[in-house]
């Protein structure tokens, strides 16, 4: 990967700059992409200086499609991209006073739009590549009062796209991947927390530690991901395994109608 660009959607998290780190640390340049309030530029520098490879920052609004177009084309023109990671489920926390991972409190909607948008956008320029990757980071889907129904929707969505992707492509050189941060349950564990012992010693890992698998996998070809034994035994043993196996192998949002989406400059949630 040395001398081509993986994207980070999502970038300004403590999971989005610790993949950011591990990225760098196999020598890939890398396009960071903030979506909340956090400017990456101090990052960017700091992981350009520590690390010897090229480190691009932007801010981009998921909700306005003109931005997305506008960005990713010039993107496209500068840069050989061979890897997408869209993590689109850190937000900032004015409490926290950082971006934290609470997935059910965002417009997932809206966002798994923007995902798919840029990811048909740079589809064109993975399918290039001998081997190139994309990597979804979804939350786990458990059966959780504190998940909305749209949200529990959504993931399902993602999960689809996914699905439907890595069909798509499975005659080409894309590896598509689906990341499981972190044991998701409870309002708390959406946190991806420094200290693996604050609330469970057992299913708690550090950004740093969550990154090394993520991006491991994702180059071994791995097309499930999930961190560490007892997360992985944890998801396996409270899946919803009806949402698990009764997903449609079809396209959720069309690549046209992603393209075309929204009249003006905001998407608009699909039904």
């Amino acid at each position: 990967m040395t001398n081509h660009y993986t994207v980070i959607l999502g970038a300004e998290g403590k999971l989005g700059r610790a993949l950011a780190r591990e990225v760098a640390g196999r020598g890939c340049n890398l396009i960071l992409i903030s979506i909340s309030k956090i400017d990456l530029q101090r990052f960017a520098i700091g992981l350009q200086l520590g690390k010897n490879v090229d480190v691009q920052a932007y801010k981009l609004n998921l909700g306005n499609r003109d931005d997305i177009m506008k960005l990713i084309s010039d993107i496209k023109s500068h840069f050989k991209i061979r890897a997408l990671i869209n993590n689109i489920i850190c937000e900032w926390s004015d409490e926290k006073k950082d971006c934290v991972c609470i997935p059910h409190e965002l417009d997932y909607g809206k966002r798994f739009q923007s995902l798919a948008m840029i990811t048909w956008l740079l589809l064109p320029e993975l399918v290039r590549w001998p081997v190139a990757y994309i990597q979804n980071v979804v939350p786990v889907p458990y059966r959780t009062k504190e998940s909305s129904p749209a949200n529990s929707e959504t993931i399902s969505e993602m999960y689809a796209f996914s699905k439907e992707l890595d069909e798509e492509l499975k005659d080409t050189g894309v590896i598509v991947s689906v990341l499981h941060p972190t044991h998701v349950k409870t309002r708390q564990e959406f946190q991806l927390l420094d200290d693996p012992y604050v609330f469970n010693p057992m299913i708690a890992m550090v950004p740093r530690k969550i990154a090394e698998q993520a991006i491991r996998g994702m180059l071994a070809g791995e097309r499930l991901i999930i961190p560490g034994f007892w997360n992985r035994l944890s998801f396996f043993l409270n899946r919803d395994t009806s949402f698990w196996f009764r997903l449609p192998l079809r396209r959720i949002i069309p690549r046209d109608e992603i393209l075309n989406m929204g009249k003006g400059t905001s998407l608009q949630t699909s039904g």
